[in-house]
């Protein structure tokens, strides 16, 4: 198992001299494109598309010799060779450089490799990465734009999702790093989206998913987490409600009727889960 280890290192000596050279080149020197930029076929063949490929299959060559290594590993009964933290930080390295085949496959590696070992952070982070790789895409295929705000609030909604699966499967491994996820892709699709109307909603469906989970799951800081959504949600609708002068009696009604809703189930749910809160 030794040489599995120099190839490991071998691995990270390669990439992360590129990532280096790549952010320096494009930041400082300004003789590289910028990461998520790069179109291989746009220029000379010699200088430009043929360099790219090269580097494109090289990264894409090393992915598979780290799922090599991996399967090797898990077949004689040994730990990963790489950490939680260290999987989605190297995925994020591949993305970084890659013009897109090479950062799917390590995406997809990540997120492959994380579950079967549980690697929360892992996974999380190569989740989060996902739509980094598909605006790389977009330089070869411009459509990706044009749905990508969706797409990331589509994965935002999926995380949120994911978090609600949790009491049915009683599984709350991944309950957290699906909440976080939600909240960062669910505010870079609202961003990005810039539907008004949408703001309320999801805040209010974070906010109920969390805090019931929270109650379900015994879990605390789901449920001061889901509080802080419901207020932002409050405070979101009464700057929607005003900025389009619909703050009248009807809007108010609607408001409120949604906010008693949800406390009303949280207290439902509060009252038939007393004693085991009281000893969370």
């Amino acid at each position: 198992m030794q040489s599995d280890n120099c190839f490991v290192v071998a691995i990270d000596w390669f990439v992360l001299p590129l990532v280096l050279g790549r952010l320096i080149g494009a930041l400082l020197v300004e003789s590289l494109p910028f990461p998520f930029t790069v179109d291989p076929f746009d220029g000379d063949l010699i200088l430009w598309q043929i360099p790219w490929l090269i580097l494109e299959a090289l990264l894409i060559f090393t992915i598979i010799i780290d799922a090599m290594i991996d399967a090797r590993r898990s077949s004689v009964g040994r730990e990963t060779h790489l950490g939680s933290s260290g999987r989605g930080l190297r995925a994020l390295a591949y993305v970084m450089v890659s013009w897109g085949p090479a950062g799917v496959l390590a995406v997809a590696n990540a997120i492959y490799s994380g579950r079967k070992h549980r690697q929360v952070e892992g996974v999380g982070l190569a989740i989060l990465c996902v739509p980094l790789v598909l605006y790389s895409m977009s330089t070869l295929i411009p459509q990706i734009l044009d749905y990508l705000d969706w797409i990331i609030l589509a994965g935002g909604f999926g995380m949120l999702g994911l978090v609600a699966a949790s009491v049915p499967m009683r599984n709350g491994h991944w309950t957290m790093m699906a909440a976080i996820d939600c909240h960062i892709l669910m505010l870079a699709g609202l961003t990005l989206v810039n539907e008004w109307l949408l703001y309320p909603i999801a805040l209010f469906s974070i906010s109920t998913t969390l805090w019931v989970v929270g109650i379900l799951d015994l879990r605390r800081i789901l449920r001061v987490w889901g509080f802080g959504n419901l207020l932002a949600g409050v405070g979101a609708s009464l700057l929607m409600l005003g900025a389009a002068s619909s703050l009248n009696a009807g809007g108010l009604f609607l408001l409120l009727a949604v906010v008693g809703a949800e406390l009303a189930l949280v207290t439902w749910l509060g009252q038939r889960n007393e004693e085991a809160l009281l000893q969370d």
